[in-house]
């Protein structure tokens, strides 16, 4: 890892010298100087004031107290008066009151005035009233030598949870009453002991709140880790001071996280992962001792919460547990004790609902890391958006080519190696290079893993995709490369070669192609290869692969026969075909024409005429696709009833990911001609649409937020930028076709 791991104050920030605890110490300032201010008081003959600063683990609490024992030690003013006592972060040996008072005995008696304070507890031990006489010997010294203890207590509540009842009251009467002692103390979750009415700290705190960091907070503790380990980070914080608002979000701003994520993302090796899985291993006992302290159902909903990812309302999260027995009044009340517990974050959407996350967005992906289910896309999502955000289109690149070296060399991490490969898949445009990636890491990792064929996303899927949309915008020469790369997985793609090969003049290689399609049982090529027959005049050859499609009920067939019948004027067959197919057999070719007219933004009036002439035609269960070509052609020309109609029928009907593209520049072009309603309806009538075209969604619902808040409060603040630029795609599609 690089040399940010040096710092072993990231854990144990007690571990520096005097020092860089001053200098390392630039964020929760204003923290500290609330608490000094209110040192700076002093009065002896006043009762102190005690503080509870709360936060998650990771937030800089045990910083703040370190900072705080050395800013009284070093302060003339306050060190006259104040003697600040820190206990380690964990005190497992504080298991009664009279262990505390014993503990920090063991702390005093090095400071003179103190020497013979545990001689004389030990004189006391065996009293019947032990536990009172500790404590008064106790504070007998501290009046003696005219001081305050300041007692640095971290995990308070852990320490209070050994106590029994009467100890707890016991020791708030202590602070309560004596003048000479003073508790600021820390918790990494909200206290019942504070908040509950029937609890002896109940309102006796002021409660000091440690959330994420800032932008500016974040850039000041950046900078001061890089001078600490002499690291150049200036063209960052100069020129790319959006990386840093990356891990900050993606962090929630903690700052122990923002740390470890900046560290390893620094790092431009390909076994980059290798080093976020190390980091996770160390989060592992934290993170599962806190789900294990967690009841069995606040377990469940913090799984259906982690795995969603995004915002959720409790509403949603019943239906995700609706097989075990929960409803949304229990859920409820668990969400509450879970966010006073600092786990769940909440939005309010109206006066009586809220969305819900995960609060700790590092915790969130260390679930999804441990306990996503591998196809599930979401396991994943947060590294694709991270690295989506995070770097340049040639810094992508970069990582790809330094994977695919390390799946050659056999050097790729075997977990990292496909998450990695799963994320930077699905950002690149270049599906050679995607190809290749996906085919290398299964490659290097089927060895160890026999079930990475099953587990890997199929390249060879995204590759004839994508070769569709090639087709559509006339890129022949690419689509032919994909396919040929994949022509032995789907018999279809055979078809399609011979197609592509014949449209470049390539004549044998078209004919031989169709013909192994043939062998396969593909009617299409049938009669495609009957079409080249029929160009080449070899009418016998035409009419035989045609009767053959036919065979196989394929209604083209029945078109292209009645157009070889015109043609050869053969009057008697002519007759027996429009007996077993209808007169409309130009259909087909004229909303294809449409459509491309539509693609390239021409000849509006002309098409517009050409549909309204076939806009009755009844399509056939095959030409579902025609619905599509309608459905635009009709947005273009403001005809928004037929053009929902149209996109509607399509989506009932057309169950293929071939068109993602397309739907995608259809949904725009509803944005750019403002037909809100339109989009809306289809992204709750076909929720699949949601997870398909989230940005678009989230688009949608940024320009309609004032309608749809609660929404609009779901969307996560990866996918703000992503939007953004959505918009801006939406205001390009509205100067050229509105």
């Amino acid at each position: 890892m690089s040399q940010f791991n040096k710092l072993s104050y990231i854990y144990n920030p007690a571990n520096q010298s005097t020092q860089e605890i001053f200098e390392n110490f630039v964020i929760r300032t204003k923290e500290l100087n609330k608490i000094v201010r209110e040192l700076n008081k002093t009065n002896l003959n006043i009762g102190a004031q005690h503080f509870l600063i709360e936060g998650q683990r990771g937030t800089g609490k045990t910083s703040l107290l370190l900072r705080l024992k050395y800013e009284i030690k070093n302060n003339k003013k306050l060190f006259t008066n104040l003697i600040p006592i820190q206990f380690a972060e964990e005190q497992y040996n504080i298991f009664d009151l009279c262990r505390l008072w014993e503990s920090t005995a063991d702390k005093l008696e090095d400071i003179e005035g103190f020497e013979n304070l545990i001689d004389e507890l030990e004189e006391v031990y065996d009293d019947d009233n032990y536990q009172d006489e500790c404590f008064n010997i106790f504070e007998r010294y501290l009046i003696k030598n005219n001081k305050r203890l300041v007692l640095l207590l971290d995990n308070f509540g852990d320490i209070l949870d050994k106590f029994s009842d009467i100890e707890q009251k016991r020791l708030r009467d202590i602070f309560h009453t004596s003048k000479h002692i003073q508790l600021i103390a820390t918790s990494s979750r909200a206290l019942e002991h504070t908040y509950k009415h029937d609890k002896p700290f109940y309102e006796f705190f002021k409660i000091i709140k440690l959330d994420g960091l800032n932008k500016e907070d974040t850039i000041s503790l950046l900078k001061q880790l890089a001078i600490s380990t002499n690291t150049n980070i200036d063209n960052i914080l100069e020129n790319e001071s959006n990386r840093i608002e990356v891990i900050r979000r993606l962090t929630g701003g903690i700052p122990r996280t923002i740390v470890l994520l900046f560290e390893i993302f620094q790092d431009n090796s390909a076994n980059v992962f290798e080093d976020l899985e190390m980091i996770l291993d160390k989060v592992t006992p934290l993170y599962k001792h806190r789900m294990d302290d967690l009841s069995t159902q606040q377990q469940a909903i913090i799984d259906a919460m982690a795995l969603n990812w995004d915002g959720i309302t409790s509403k949603e999260i019943v239906e995700k547990l609706n097989k075990r027995g929960f409803d949304t009044k229990k859920v409820s009340t668990h969400l509450i004790n879970l966010e006073k517990n600092n786990i769940v974050n909440s939005k309010f959407i109206d006066k009586k609902n809220k969305i819900y996350l995960v609060k700790e967005r590092f915790f969130n992906i260390w679930y999804l890391m441990r306990y996503g289910r591998r196809k599930n896309k979401n396991q994943v999502l947060w590294l694709v958006k991270f690295l989506e955000q995070w770097c340049k289109p040639e810094e992508l690149e970069t990582k790809i080519l330094l994977h695919i070296q390390c799946a050659k060399e056999g050097t790729l991490h075997p977990k990292g190696g496909f998450y990695m490969a799963e994320a930077l898949s699905s950002l690149t445009k270049d599906h050679e290079l995607q190809h290749e990636l996906l085919n290398e890491t299964r490659n290097a990792l089927i060895k160890r893993n026999p079930n990475i064929d099953k587990e890997l996303s199929e390249s060879d899927k995204i590759l004839f995709d994508d070769a569709m949309i090639d087709i559509d915008n006339n890129n022949y020469k690419k689509a032919i490369k994909n396919l040929e790369k994949i022509k032995y997985k789907k018999s279809i793609t055979y078809t399609i070669l011979g197609a592509l090969y014949d449209k470049k003049k390539s004549i044998q290689d078209s004919i031989k192609n169709y013909e192994i399609a043939i062998k396969k049982n593909e009617p299409e090529a049938m009669v495609q290869l009957a079409y080249i027959y029929f160009y080449k005049k070899e009418y016998a050859k035409t009419e035989k692969y045609l009767n053959l499609a036919v065979s196989k009920n394929y209604e083209k067939a029945k078109k292209a026969l009645i157009h070889l019948y015109l043609n050869t004027t053969d009057i008697e067959k002519l007759r027996n075909s429009l007996e077993i197919f209808s007169k409309e057999k130009l259909v087909f070719a004229t909303k294809q024409l449409t459509f491309l007219n539509y693609l390239e933004n021409k000849n509006k009036k002309e098409s517009l005429s050409l549909y309204m002439e076939t806009k009755d035609y009844l399509i056939n269960e095959k030409d579902f696709f025609l619905y599509f070509c309608d459905a635009n052609l009709t947005l273009w020309n403001d005809l928004f009833k037929d053009s929902k109609n149209h996109i509607e029928n399509f989506l009932e009907h057309y169950k293929t990911d071939v068109i993602n593209d397309l739907l995608k520049q259809y949904f725009l072009l509803l944005l750019a001609k403002k037909q809100y309603n339109i989009l809306f309806n289809l992204f709750e009538k076909f929720c699949e649409l949601k997870d398909k075209f989230k940005p678009i969604y989230f688009a949608l619902i940024t320009i309609e937020k004032e309608r749809y808040p609660k929404e609009y409060l779901k969307m996560g603040d990866e996918l703000i930028e992503t939007v953004m630029e959505i918009l801006e795609k939406v205001e390009e599609k509205r100067k050229i076709y509105c």
